[in-house]
């Protein structure tokens, strides 16, 4: 499974990107997959990263959209956190069991989870 945290911008910096990072590996015990960081600016990301396309420039959280690109360049299943997000247990004791089904509903958007074969949104419940 592919982690992927989004910075863009000067809202949260490298230092949380490291942070969030660090805590998802701490709480998943390193099991679930590759922790990756989609940005514009790599400076003191010690994750690997996923350059942002400068076209077309969206602004803010609107970054998110590029993660269904055809081009976007990870496969099989993906979850996305939001650098806003506290990690307090291993998620993806909720997480890995969701079969990435479009019908899946819930309410409170706190990660998204995509195929990038058929990428969906999921809400937790």
């Amino acid at each position: 499974m592919n982690i992927v945290l989004l910075k863009h911008g000067d809202k949260y910096s490298a230092e949380d990107v490291n942070r969030q990072a660090q805590s998802i590996i701490e709480a998943s015990k390193g099991i679930m997959g590759q922790v990756y960081c989609f940005t514009e600016d790599r400076t003191g990301v010690d994750i690997q990263c996923i350059d942002i396309p400068e076209k077309p420039k969206l602004r803010k959280w609107w970054n998110k959209m590029h993660l269904f690109r055809d081009n976007f360049p990870l496969t099989g299943k993906c979850v996305l956190f939001d650098l806003d997000v506290e990690i307090k247990d291993d998620p993806f004791k909720y997480i890995i069991d969701i079969d990435f089904h479009p019908n899946q509903k819930g309410s409170n958007l706190i990660y998204l989870s995509f195929k990038n074969e058929i990428k969906k949104i999921l809400n937790s419940n």
